[in-house]
């Protein structure tokens, strides 16, 4: 004996109903709010990529945040942190790292900002003049493609069906 499958019909939605429910979409600010909203969700997740920046001593656009006049002291931070090959990390005690947290500018660009107390002198010594990919304060952009292409971007397409009734 054959299994008969139960196909349920859907119900078509009318194009006066797919129209009530695309025209929100058509609107690019609420696109970009959307997209926003999913990226501020995510802040832990992208907070870990940063914070795994720092730990290889780089700066966004693959260069290194320093280097250590100390030998000693490069020695010390080498051992305590071999990723970064004895380069700045400005990891010691974790403390600045621990205190990023996401910036949202009305411009739509993502940064990272720190509470840190030391986060001024950090920034002033190692972030002065920086700008775009070399500002510690931004993010590897290939990390940021790969982000938005892996996590926001299946998560966006899933509130657009939402949106549009569908599954």
């Amino acid at each position: 004996m054959k299994n008969a499958t139960v196909v349920k019909k859907r119900k078509m939605s009318s194009p006066k109903q797919i129209h009530q429910r695309l025209q929100p979409l058509l609107n690019l600010p609420t696109l970009q709010g959307m997209v926003r909203e999913l990226v501020i969700k995510e802040e832990t997740n992208l907070l870990g990529i940063k914070e795994d920046e720092f730990t290889r001593g780089e700066r966004p656009d693959g260069s290194r945040i320093g280097y250590y006049s100390s030998t000693l002291y490069k020695a010390r931070k080498e051992r305590l942190n071999p990723f970064a090959g004895g380069k700045v990390d400005l990891i010691l005690t974790g403390a600045f790292v621990r205190s990023a947290y996401l910036t949202t500018p009305r411009s739509g660009l993502f940064g990272f900002g720190f509470s840190d107390s030391k986060a001024p002198d950090l920034l002033e010594k190692y972030n002065t003049g920086s700008k775009g990919q070399k500002s510690i304060q931004n993010i590897n952009q290939g990390s940021w493609e790969r982000f938005q292409k892996e996590v926001i971007a299946p998560r966006f397409l899933r509130k657009i069906k939402q949106q549009l009734g569908q599954r």
